[in-house]
């Protein structure tokens, strides 16, 4: 597409050097800033920070969305409700699917609190 285009051809070679991460978010606006000072291109120079380049954020914004994930998802137990299903582990000899739905929580969270001291 880039050899039939005249009036846009540098706009949309700034787009291809960004999506295919040659270039940065902040060098792609700082070169369609200075077309928009010579007068190629009509527009408002744009302040921004995009210091990475396209598959760079993604897999940023990726690991944060996980990790984000990760702790919405994470059950927290008091621990004085820990110390109560150890107690009935030893005491009473219950298993991890009587611990689960005595105390409401699945046999993974159960077996995790029997893990940890």
């Amino acid at each position: 597409m880039l050899p039939f285009c005249i009036k846009k051809a540098e706009d949309l070679r700034i787009a291809i050097d960004y999506l295919e991460n040659r270039i940065t978010g902040d060098e792609a606006i700082a070169r369609l800033n200075d077309e928009v000072l010579i007068g190629r291109r009509s527009g408002n120079i744009r302040k921004v920070d995009l210091p990475l380049t396209r598959l760079e954020g993604t897999r940023t914004k990726q690991l944060e969305n996980a990790r984000m994930a990760r702790a919405a998802h994470t059950v927290q137990v008091e621990p004085t409700t820990q110390n109560r299903i150890r107690s009935d582990h030893r005491e009473l000899g219950l298993g991890i699917i009587s611990l689960g739905r005595k105390y409401g929580y699945s046999e993974s969270i159960i077996r995790r609190i029997l893990r940890s001291p």
